[in-house]
């Protein structure tokens, strides 16, 4: 026989389970837009491609990543990251401007992909909440662009999200049936 104990717990996991579908698919839909949200106000001007391509997000589950999440319609970066003190001459960037030269470089990196930092970042991240979403660029010099150079990277869209965050979050929760 089935205790009313038994019944509330069977019920209760398969809420959880419907919220949870429901939560995911607006925390996918909202970090897309946040991700195009980035890249439609970017400031700076794409080198070597990989802050561009390394916008991502990571969604988490009581506590645990879930999935990382990129812009994958867009072209890969041309190069990997430039390194500090590097020059780079006769340099055609990523958005196909000629630059000659181009540096030296300021800022240390670990001469990687800029998306695979960004797999790296979320996946060691612990997040202070149990469910939700985490934005980041894989890039060292994002903040130096937007401390030294004042060029936007993420700063408007994180600031975007206080005025509009909510509204655009809700508009991609749908209702359980």
């Amino acid at each position: 026989m089935i205790s009313n104990a038994d019944v509330f717990d069977a019920a209760k996991i398969k809420i959880e389970r419907l919220l949870w579908e429901r939560l995911y698919d607006a925390l996918i839909k909202f970090g897309r837009w946040l991700i195009l949200d980035a890249q439609m106000q970017q400031e700076y001007r794409n080198l070597t491609g990989n802050t561009l391509t390394s916008y991502a997000f990571g969604i988490y589950r009581n506590g645990m990543l879930q999935d990382i999440i990129f812009d994958t319609g867009i072209k890969p970066p041309i190069r990997v990251k430039f390194q500090k003190g590097e020059i780079v001459r006769e340099f055609e960037d990523y958005d196909g401007n000629f630059r000659d030269p181009a540096g030296p470089y300021s800022v240390q990196t670990d001469m990687g992909w800029g998306d695979e930092t960004s797999i790296t970042f979320l996946t060691q991240y612990e997040p202070p909440f149990r469910d939700g979403l985490v934005m980041c660029t894989g890039t060292e010099y994002s903040t130096f662009l937007e401390n030294e150079w004042g060029f936007n990277v993420l700063t408007d869209t994180f600031n975007g999200v206080k005025t509009w965050g909510r509204s655009k979050f809700l508009e991609g929760l749908k209702p359980i049936k």
